[in-house]
């Protein structure tokens, strides 16, 4: 394969490089990373699951593109489905360097984190793990 670009699910019933992307590097997730996080936000597609398992294998590498989307300028939408469906899968101490973020969008979120629950879901995440702020 040349391009990492052409294991990346083409919709979502795409399934077909899953066991390829399941074998990639850090460096290779990294660099798909974007295009990965776009189809996670589609919760409802059936590729979605498959991707957020894959992504979860690559933990360290993902949070500092992890702590960009948990800005709050950032798309709350996203930053949503980060939180309640990819962040689960992360061991505690992968979750640790993401802590100050989470708690500031528990403490103080933005409008639009608060319309779409940024703030209950990391509520939520960090009470599943134990993690008190």
């Amino acid at each position: 394969m040349n391009d990492l670009k052409d294991l990346v699910p083409k919709d979502s019933l795409d399934s077909s490089h899953i066991h390829e992307l399941e074998k990639l590097t850090d460096d290779e997730i990294t660099q798909i990373t974007p295009e990965l996080f776009s189809l996670i936000v589609h919760t409802d597609w059936p590729i979605t699951e498959h991707v957020l398992t894959v992504l979860s294998f690559h933990q360290k590498a993902l949070v500092p593109f992890i702590k960009n989307d948990l800005e709050e300028e950032a798309d709350s939408k996203l930053k949503y489905v980060i939180i309640a469906t990819l962040l689960p899968f992360f061991e505690i101490d992968s979750l640790e360097p993401l802590l100050p973020s989470l708690s500031r969008i528990i403490k103080k979120p933005s409008l639009l984190e608060h319309a779409f629950e940024n703030d209950y879901a990391a509520s939520m995440l960090l009470a599943e793990d134990g993690i008190k702020i």
